[in-house]
């Protein structure tokens, strides 16, 4: 059984998760989203698929957001931008 702030640290990764996917669409479509753990470093992983020749401009969009989250709450949330497989063939 999980304690109620394992439940409520959850939550806030989903709403948090939920937050960046929005940002992220606002500027970049089509794109796709996996969420993941990891362990390295241990964490939630949001990897963002999208269809650009240089998926590092994403981290434009986030950086900041994401770095405050990290730094103040000590979210482990790391959003990992990769370019698609269609554009990659096609680049």
């Amino acid at each position: 059984m999980k304690s109620p702030r394992a439940d409520r640290d959850e939550s806030r990764m989903e709403t948090v998760i939920q937050e960046f996917q929005t940002l992220i669409e606002r500027s970049y479509s089509p794109v796709c989203f996996e969420v993941k753990p990891g362990d390295d470093p241990v964490g939630t992983y949001l990897i963002v698929t999208v269809a650009i020749d240089d998926p590092d401009e994403v981290v434009d969009v986030y950086a900041e957001k994401l770095l405050t989250l990290q730094v103040e709450e000590g979210l482990s949330l790391y959003i990992v931008p990769v370019r698609s497989v269609s554009e990659a063939q096609s680049g």
